[in-house]
């Protein structure tokens, strides 16, 4: 990230994120064969038509902060966008969430139908890890990427983001406590977001030391704050959803933070995760000299502000 892009308000950071993934994507996309074929017009449409770009942004923001060059953060922050939009599609397919809208507009499967949904979620899926093994990021050698690589394949699968979305639906028909639902989360959501943290912490070479273990630490906090307080949204709209009687989303009867605990506690809950949040990023500046500020203003963002759905 450059001088001039750090100096930007954080408002002006989640744009500058935004369009420069759109970008990659975009381009991306015009080059694969048959570009304008129905699989990678879904594929486009489901990636492009909206989102805060969140994992990107904690890519790009702590690259930045480990002085990891620009030109070797591209390719993982759009493959990471691809994960995250691979996985909202099958996620809102009728056998899971059976969702009608994602980022404010229909869902991939009402407008491509089932099939593409699926072959497009498939396809982005691929496409993520077709970027990260035969594009360019200069500075990180062939071990640091395959460990890149690796690492981004088992935050997505059966011991992170599908693991947890399996134990998510099957906590329908179960009794679960909160020790129960955090283990989902910390899958579930938590593994694409920690994903995002580990590939710049492999990128700069700094596995396994304090700076790396403050960072993880961080990125758990920050993942259960991001989930609870989309739980939090969540509950209040589908209580408007129910009174207006035209709610039937399977999501509605997924365990979450406010069934379980109430509003109260979860605000509450809401508010100790923004507090050891906070108190990390402190660490990281007063034992490592680093610059969070825009971390910080993130963490904010998440926990104060009602966020757009599914960022």
């Amino acid at each position: 990230m450059t001088l001039a892009i750090s100096l930007l308000s954080f408002t002006e950071q989640l744009k500058w994120v935004q369009e420069r993934v759109n970008k990659i994507l975009l381009h991306k996309f015009q080059r694969l064969p048959n570009h304008q074929s129905k699989l990678i017009r879904a594929m486009q449409y489901s990636t492009l038509i909206g989102g805060k770009r969140i994992r990107p942004f904690l890519i790009y923001i702590i690259g930045n902060m480990l002085n990891i060059s620009i030109k070797n953060l591209d390719i993982p922050a759009a493959a990471i966008e691809c994960i995250h939009t691979y996985s909202l599609i099958h996620d809102d397919l009728p056998a899971m969430d059976n969702g009608i809208y994602r980022r404010g507009k229909h869902t991939c499967h009402l407008i491509f139908d089932e099939a593409h949904a699926i072959l497009a979620g498939d396809a982005l899926h691929a496409l993520a890890f077709e970027m990260l093994s035969n594009s360019t990021m200069p500075d990180i050698n062939d071990s640091n990427k395959l460990t890149i690589i690796n690492e981004l394949a088992h935050a997505i699968g059966a011991s992170g983001m599908c693991g947890g979305q399996a134990l998510d639906i099957e906590s329908i028909h179960q009794e679960i406590n909160v020790e129960k639902l955090n283990f989902i989360y910390f899958n579930k959501t938590g593994a694409l977001i920690r994903a995002a943290i580990k590939i710049c912490i492999i990128a700069a070479n700094i596995q396994n030391c304090a700076l790396s273990s403050l960072l993880e630490t961080y990125a758990n906090t920050f993942g259960l704050l991001f989930q609870i307080k989309d739980d939090l949204k969540d509950y209040q709209k589908d209580k408007c959803n129910i009174k207006q009687q035209n709610f039937s989303n399977t999501s509605s009867k997924l365990k979450t933070y406010p069934t379980l605990i109430g509003i109260k506690k979860t605000n509450r809950k809401i508010t100790d995760l923004y507090h050891i949040a906070l108190k990390t990023l402190e660490k990281l500046e007063n034992i490592h000299g680093i610059n969070t500020t825009t971390l910080q203003n993130l963490t904010h963002f998440i926990a104060k502000k009602n966020i757009p759905q599914n960022m």
